[in-house]
């Protein structure tokens, strides 16, 4: 009988020792997945935010309206100023890019080629390494008090209404209208100051205290941009007004809002330096 019971505790021991050898080979297998080698990690880390293959041309007279094209993997600029090339790159708009004035007057073309797969934040950051390359862009950043636009609700109320928040927002526009659906004050503002730019010419900043998503719907004409400092929408001489509401009035009539003049922070990018003709492809 103690022969019996010495083989069982025998059999037992083996049984755990195996067990525990399976669970240290997958342990050590996970923590290979989990932690790959040291220069596989830094092969990853060290890819250069540069394209494979880069062409950078002046665009030729008569070409279409700028455009941009992205891909996974490739990136496509037509007929862009170099201003609008840095806006795109550093995701900021064209007031808050100072420097000289033939960034917003010579027009290039850019066709580049990244990595399979490599989606457009990336592309951005490979942009950013391509102008510096290129053109021989240096750049810093500032924050200014300058003149902005608070949007905020007129005194009888806004005009909007809240809508659930379910289902994607959407937002388009061009010159004289944009449309939004499901978008917040913050990003009507932000819409302000894209299709609006003409006639505002500087940042719009929400201030109206509504919070939840909103349906909007706003036009207006276009012509005839508002001259520096006012804020009035009857300011105008009689040979100035336009037949239609502007941006100002179209705000207050359709929306229940209204911009004010004043001044706040803007980030700035300062460009310290920039070559006129990029170097060869």
């Amino acid at each position: 009988m103690r022969h019996i019971f010495a083989h069982n505790r025998n059999a037992a021991r083996e049984r755990l020792r195996a067990v525990a050898e399976l669970a240290a080979i997958v342990g050590f297998i996970a923590v290979g997945a989990l932690y790959p080698p040291s220069s596989q990690a830094q092969s990853q880390a060290a890819r250069p935010l540069t394209f494979e293959v880069a062409s950078v041309k002046r665009s030729q007279p008569g070409s279409s309206r700028t455009g941009v094209g992205t891909d996974p993997g490739r990136l496509t600029i037509r007929n862009a100023t170099l201003k609008f090339c840095i806006g795109w790159a550093y995701r900021v708009k064209d007031y808050q890019i100072s420097g000289p004035g033939w960034l917003d007057s010579e027009h290039f073309d850019i066709v580049a080629k990244a990595e399979r797969g490599a989606l457009e934040d990336r592309l951005r950051l490979m942009l950013q390494a391509l102008l510096t390359d290129r053109f021989k862009l240096a750049l810093h950043h500032e924050t200014k008090e300058l003149p902005v636009y608070v949007l905020t609700v007129v005194n009888e109320g806004a005009k909007i209404h809240e809508v659930k928040a379910d289902g994607k927002s959407r937002t388009g526009g061009g010159r004289g209208h944009l449309i939004g659906q499901k978008i917040s004050m913050p990003e009507l503002a932000d819409l302000l100051t894209l299709f609006g730019q003409r006639e505002l010419g500087r940042p719009v900043i929400d201030k109206t205290g509504l919070t939840g998503v909103f349906d909007i719907a706003l036009s207006w004409t276009p012509e005839n941009p508002r001259p520096a400092g006012g804020n009035d929408p009857d300011a105008r001489t009689t040979t100035e007004k336009a037949p239609s509401p502007d941006i100002f009035s179209a705000l207050q009539q359709q929306l229940g809002l209204r911009l004010e003049l004043q001044k706040g922070p803007v980030e700035i990018l300062v460009i310290d330096h920039a070559e006129r003709v990029p170097t060869e492809n």
